[in-house]
């Protein structure tokens, strides 16, 4: 099984984020809006906490498909869950060769992610 649907989630005990996180808030919002009210047993702040939690068997739980432990996880069927980024950086600063490495790489991936060109002042 690789794909699962939001009201499959109605009443599995879920892993989170802290409550008012805003990963925690997307999740509730997706939630809501398929008329799921999450069943949650535990609230954490670390995706390893999370993913650890999931492996004792205590809950599900979402992480990014960026991590590890999102090679065993399910997509859903409903459509991607997406939230927004910003690379931001101070003005008053030289770049390190590493970050201009990091955020070549990151630039890359720009057809796929949203992003903002602004500098803080």
């Amino acid at each position: 099984r690789q794909l699962f649907h939001w009201r499959e989630l109605l009443d599995q005990p879920l892993i989170t984020f802290e409550s008012g996180s805003p990963v925690r808030e997307l999740l509730d919002q997706r939630l809501g809006e398929h008329g799921v009210q999450p069943a949650v047993v535990m609230e954490l702040r670390a995706i390893a906490s999370i993913a650890t939690m999931v492996a004792t068997g205590i809950g599900l739980g979402f992480v990014s498909r960026f991590t590890p432990e999102a090679e065993r996880g399910l997509r859903c069927a409903d459509g991607a869950v997406r939230r927004q980024l910003a690379l931001i950086e101070r003005r008053d600063r030289v770049r390190s060769p590493a970050l201009d490495a990091f955020c070549a790489a990151l630039l890359d991936e720009r057809s796929t992610w949203t992003w903002s060109t602004q500098s803080p002042e």
